[in-house]
């Protein structure tokens, strides 16, 4: 019977897994699967070109764990042309490592150590054996550690034990097998799923066994200490294993060579640290994170990638936040759930539970992307010591980036010169963020610019201004979602805010948005999440300390009825010029795994106009006029390539618009002989909120030539074009040349 069972087995690992996997693996696909399996199980030197690549990249730490590559060849092992696995040497389904005669039963009865004290996997020191019965040191202390990490993880965390694999005879007596080898690629270990789908209640789990080190020599670091890799090893690989037997279907179905492990990873990275807290091998990892804000938290590339590694942040925020125990949940959520990925889901719930139903997946994320900017030299400045515990020993989030065959991209989005606008698609492709990921962009010297407080379009200057008065939908309709922020003099939404004493004009607008945010080439994207870090300049107001840190927060939704526009917030009731910098972090998160597409970000594009337009309430209903050029005279060796102005003035009306309709001007010039030289044309936008019109005339004639020293005369005319021009006001004035 116990053969019969067996036999059923390696048709489930077949079979069982294929049905989720429709289609056809192509031949690469097919390929990669076969190459890296057989790399990381030590019959190949080389693993799939694709996962080669990242493995050549100088300065690389040690490959972390093999896992995801064998519960690959496993899950596919039915879709995958036999010619191919003879070919290459694969045909063998359950490879448990042979050689290794000797065994050791731990004491906790829950492992077994298979290991040789001779040859090629010969354990360290092999000979060295304290208390004489028979066993090396070696093997001992990692039994110790085995049972301390079922100790820690099974009773104290009340994880599910994983299950048995003594239903079939490989799997021994029933405890949990643990292989010890020369691994020569240099690699902590590996889990090995070698049944899958146990049928019936058990139809999302699988059994495992565990392949670690003999000495773990090989490992950078490790060398003088190796029961510490030992440690996180077993941390790590358990960890696993209970995955598995909990829902070993964990994973996205993403063209290879990409992988789907990338929860089972982050979170067996969170398993080191919680167990053994004072190794911190994970920061050797932090800064494929860190340098990669833009990428997805979904990212696997290839099994060299590190991403999933470095992103054991997000658990950990995730535990520092609601406790440990919602990693278990998470977890369990997932078996919920059923077969395939559901992480994303399963996080939402967990989150949604656990806060109350106050908090959700697109909230907490935002979160995690601001507690992911202070770190490392940017650590002590985070308010009210926000942020990872250990966050002053964790990379920061660089300016720019090294990248592979020189050079260096930009990491976040810096701009030191107002107004700027950047259109979607033009962003390099680093500051496009993933779904599930952040773009980052820094206004930096914002306190040494003037800054206007734009209003429906209309920038105000609070230093000619007494009165804003709120008019609700002037703008953008209710649904829009500004930052929730709150000046010191004017409350928002307060129907009449005094700026000043000793004035009484009132201005009839609505304060809004100074930044605005667009594009996206996922049109569906649900919600973005903003977080923005002001830093006051020092001495800027009484009562703050110089560089202390505001930070406000909004969860952002497509708001308007054209889809281009994205979101919008505004600073302008914060008085910007308060800052030295103002930093945004823009997190577009989604519990829906399908929107994250590998090598395909975000359009971003975003515009602050900060100094584009001055608004001067005072030309409210103010005739034409035409003003006094300048400079007059115009003494060119003094103007440094300057033009020459003539200035118009517009009637405005009471929404800060021209009052007439399609204002233009024309300035025809001649010599005091009455000689023709030239004509300027000036066309008025309707839309643009100013009040002051400017053409300009660089003192050349219709031929290019430039004008010598002398009088001239300017005719200058201000028309409003209906059906008919109608001329409005005409004005000749004379202007001095000195060249």
């Amino acid at each position: 019977m116990r053969f019969i069972v067996f036999i059923l087995a390696l048709l489930l690992v077949a079979t069982a897994v294929s049905a989720a996997y429709q289609g056809v693996l192509s031949p690469e696909e097919q390929l990669n699967i076969v190459q890296d399996y057989l790399y990381v199980m030590g019959h190949r030197t080389t693993p799939s070109a694709a996962a080669a690549a990242e493995m050549d990249q100088p300065g690389r730490p040690p490959f972390k764990c093999g896992m995801a590559a064998v519960a690959e060849f496993v899950m596919n092992r039915g879709r995958i042309d036999r010619n191919l696995l003879a070919s290459l040497g694969a045909e063998a389904l359950f490879p448990r490592p042979t050689g290794l005669n000797d065994t050791f039963g731990t004491v906790s009865g829950h492992f077994l150590i298979h290991y040789t004290k001779s040859g090629d996997d010969a354990v360290l020191r092999p000979t060295q054996d304290s208390d004489g019965d028979g066993t090396p040191d070696y093997i001992e202390t990692m039994g110790l550690i085995a049972d301390s990490v079922y100790q820690r993880i099974i009773v104290d965390m009340q994880y599910p034990a994983p299950p048995s694999d003594g239903f079939y005879p490989q799997g021994g007596d029933g405890r949990f097998d643990i292989f010890v080898k020369n691994l020569s690629l240099s690699f902590f270990g590996l889990s090995y799923p070698d049944s899958v789908n146990l049928g019936g209640a058990d139809s999302l789990k699988a059994t495992a066994f565990m392949l670690l080190d003999n000495d773990y020599s090989s490992i950078p670091g490790y060398e003088n200490r190796p029961y510490d890799a030992v440690r996180i090893t077993i941390a790590h690989e358990f960890f696993h294993v209970v995955q598995l037997g909990i829902d070993a279907t964990e994973r996205e179905f993403v063209p290879l060579p990409a992988y789907g492990h990338y929860w089972m990873e982050m979170s067996a990275v969170w398993m080191e640290e919680q167990l053994y807290d004072n190794v911190d091998d994970y920061y050797n990892y932090l800064p494929y994170f860190f340098q990669a804000p833009g990428r997805s938290i979904q990212q696997f590339a290839t099994i060299y990638d590190n991403h999933p590694y470095g992103s054991v942040v997000f658990p950990i925020f995730l535990s520092e936040k609601f406790g440990p125990e919602i990693i278990r949940d998470i977890w369990l959520r997932c078996a919920d759930f059923g077969f395939g990925p559901s992480f994303l889901q399963a996080a939402q719930a967990a989150i949604d539970s656990i806060s109350n139903h106050e908090q959700n997946w697109f909230s907490v994320f935002r979160e995690f992307a601001l507690w992911n900017y202070f770190t490392g030299a940017r650590a002590s400045a985070a308010p009210n010591n926000l942020g990872y515990p250990e966050k002053t020993n964790y990379p920061v989030i660089p300016d720019s980036t090294l990248v592979t065959g020189g050079g260096w991209r930009p990491t976040i989005a810096i701009h030191r010169s107002y107004p700027f606008t950047v259109l979607a698609g033009d962003n390099p492709a680093n500051l496009r963020p993933d779904h599930n990921a952040a773009a980052l962009i820094r206004m930096e010297r914002v306190g040494l610019t003037r800054w206007k407080y734009m209003a429906c379009g209309l920038n105000l200057d609070v230093d000619t201004l007494c009165v804003l008065k709120y008019i609700d939908s002037l703008c953008y309709p209710a649904t829009e979602v500004p930052l929730p922020m709150i000046d010191q003099r004017c409350d928002a939404g307060v129907p009449t805010c005094r700026l000043r004493d000793g004035c009484d004009d009132t201005v009839l607008v609505r304060i809004d948005s100074t930044f605005d945010f667009y594009g996206g080439l996922d049109t569906l994207a649900p919600v973005w999440g903003l977080s923005a870090i002001m830093e006051y300049w020092p001495n800027a107001d009484s009562g703050i300390a110089a560089d202390s840190i505001l930070i406000d927060s909004a969860l952002l939704v497509r708001p308007f009825p054209n889809p281009s526009i994205l979101f919008a917030f505004g600073t302008s009731t914060l008085k910007p010029d308060r800052f030295k910098s103002i930093t945004l972090i823009l997190s577009p998160a989604t519990n829906d795994y399908t929107r994250y597409h590998p090598g395909q970000p975000m359009q971003l594009g975003y515009n602050c106009a900060t100094e584009a337009m001055v608004f001067d309430s005072q030309l409210v209903s103010k005739p034409s006029a035409i003003l006094t050029p300048y400079p007059n005279p115009a003494v060119v060796p003094e103007m440094h390539g300057q033009n020459l102005r003539f200035r118009f003035q517009v009637p405005l009306d009471s929404f800060s618009l021209p009052a007439l309709p399609n204002p233009r001007a024309v300035i025809d010039i001649f010599d005091v002989a009455g000689q023709y030289l030239t004509t300027i044309k000036l066309t008025f936008s309707d839309r643009e909120r100013t009040g002051i019109w400017e053409a300009e005339w660089d003192m050349t004639n219709a031929a290019g030539s430039q004008a010598a020293s002398g009088v001239y005369l300017c005719v200058a005319r201000l028309y409003a074009y209906g059906t008919a021009p109608a001329p409005l006001v005409e004005s000749t004035v004379k202007v001095l040349i000195v060249r």
